[in-house]
C-alpha cells in the first residue's frame, strides 16, 4: 500500500474513532486537504487493512481529491458523509450499493459525475451541490429519501437528458 499522507492519516484516526474527520479545521491551507482516490475508494469499501470502521461509517468534511475515483458496482457497508468535498476529476458510483445514509451535502463536481443504478439503504441527500459537467442518476434506488433540496442543487454546465 501506498504512504499515506497526513490528511490521510489524520482521516483514519477520526474514522476509526467515530469522528467527523473536518479537512478545513485540521488543515487551514486547502492543499493540505488532499486525499488520493485509492485512499478513499479502500476507506469507503472498508477494505484497509489498517482501518476498522466506527458503527458511526465515514464522515470527512472538507476535502480535495484530484484523481478520477472509480466505486462503480461497489459495496460500501457503512454510511458515507463525504460533505464539502470538490471532487476536480471524474467520480464513478454507477451501480454502487451504499448500505446505510449518503451525503454529498455542499460537494462540488467539477467534471463528469455517475450515480446510475445506485442503491443507497437510507437517505441520499445532495443539498447544495453543484455539478459543473454531466451527471446521471438514472435508474438509481433509495431506500428512505433523496434530500437535494431542489433549489440549492446547481446544474452549472450539466447537460443531457440525466442532468434535467
Amino acid at each position: 500500500m501506498k504512504a499515506l499522507n497526513p490528511a490521510e492519516q489524520w482521516v483514519i484516526a477520526q474514522a476509526t474513532a467515530g469522528e467527523i474527520a473536518d479537512m478545513s479545521k485540521q488543515f487551514p491551507d486547502k492543499g493540505d486537504r488532499q486525499l488520493s482516490a485509492d485512499f478513499l475508494e479502500a476507506l469507503l469499501m472498508g477494505i484497509r487493512p489498517d482501518v476498522k470502521l466506527h458503527r458511526h461509517g465515514v464522515r470527512i468534511f472538507g476535502a480535495c481529491i484530484d484523481e478520477p475515483i472509480d466505486l462503480e458496482n461497489a459495496q460500501i457497508p457503512c454510511e458515507v458523509r463525504l460533505e464539502h468535498f470538490q471532487f476536480n476529476a471524474r467520480v464513478t458510483f454507477a451501480g454502487a450499493n451504499f448500505a446505510a445514509n449518503a451525503s454529498f451535502q455542499g460537494s462540488t463536481f467539477k467534471t463528469e459525475a455517475k450515480f446510475t443504478r445506485v442503491k443507497v439503504g437510507g437517505d441520499a441527500a445532495f443539498g447544495a451541490v453543484v455539478f459543473e459537467g454531466p451527471v446521471s442518476f438514472m435508474g438509481g434506488r433509495h431506500r428512505r429519501r433523496f434530500r437535494s433540496a431542489r433549489d440549492n442543487v446547481s446544474f452549472q454546465r450539466a447537460r443531457g437528458k440525466d442532468s434535467e
